[in-house]
C-alpha cells in the first residue's frame, strides 16, 4: 500500500529571512534624521574582477558589495558579461506582458493563486510613493529549467518546499515570452555560478 506524505513547510528559513530584514530595517530607522537625500548614493560596482585568479582582487570586489549592502542597500553592477541582446529582450518581454495580455488573462496568473507570491501583481496592490504612484509586477522565482547548469537539486523556497511555483503565460497567449526570459535568466545565473566557482574554498566570509 502506498502512503503519500504531505509536505510540511519548514518555517525556519522564512523566519530567518524575516528577522534579518526586520533587523536591517531597524538599523536604517536608527539613522533617521542623521542622513539626508544628498548622503544617499547607489554605487556602481565593476564585478569583472570577480573572475580574477587573484584571491585578493576577488575579495576587494566582495568588500565593495558588502559595503553597498550595509549602507545604501542597493548597487549597480557592470562587467557582468550578460549580453546586451539578452538585456533588451527581457525589457521587451516585460513590456509585452503588461501591454498585450488582457486583464482577464493576467487574472489567471494572479498572485492570490500562489502560496509563494508568484505571478501577476496588480497595480492597486502596492505603491511606490503612497497614492502617488502604483506598481504592477510579474513575480517569479528560481526553477531548474531556467538555470543553464540544470541546478544542483538543493534549491528550496522560503517555506522549505522544493516545488516550482512559477506561473507562466501560455505560449499561445504570449509567444516567445518564456524562452526569452529563460535566455536572460540563464545568462545572469551563469554569472553567479562562475563567481561561486572562482570564489573557492579559501575565501572566508567577511566579518
Amino acid at each position: 500500500m502506498a502512503v503519500e506524505t504531505l509536505h510540511q513547510p519548514d518555517p525556519t528559513t522564512f523566519n530567518e529571512a524575516r528577522s534579518t530584514a526586520a533587523a536591517y530595517l531597524q538599523s536604517r530607522l536608527a539613522l533617521k534624521g542623521k542622513l539626508t537625500d544628498e548622503d544617499f548614493t547607489i554605487p556602481i560596482i565593476d564585478i569583472s574582477s570577480s573572475f580574477s585568479a587573484s584571491l585578493a582582487i576577488r575579495q576587494a570586489v566582495a568588500a565593495q558589495i558588502r559595503t553597498a549592502c550595509t549602507t545604501s542597500g542597493f548597487f549597480y553592477i557592470t562587467g557582468h558579461g550578460v549580453p546586451e541582446s539578452s538585456r533588451q529582450k527581457i525589457l521587451h518581454q516585460s513590456e509585452r506582458f503588461f501591454r498585450e495580455l488582457s486583464r482577464e488573462q493576467k487574472e489567471d496568473l494572479h498572485t492570490n493563486k500562489s502560496s509563494l507570491g508568484y505571478g501577476w501583481e496588480p497595480g492597486e496592490y502596492t505603491s511606490l510613493a503612497g497614492d502617488l504612484e502604483s506598481k504592477e509586477a510579474f513575480n517569479f522565482g528560481y526553477e531548474e529549467g531556467l538555470d543553464r547548469t540544470g541546478g544542483d537539486g538543493e534549491y528550496r523556497n522560503l517555506d522549505g518546499s522544493k516545488e516550482c511555483g512559477n506561473m507562466w503565460p501560455g505560449e499561445e497567449r504570449l509567444p516567445g515570452f518564456y524562452g526569452e526570459v529563460k535566455e536572460y535568466y540563464g545568462a545572469v545565473s551563469l554569472v553567479l555560478h562562475l563567481i561561486k566557482r572562482l570564489r573557492g574554498k579559501d575565501i572566508k566570509p567577511l566579518s
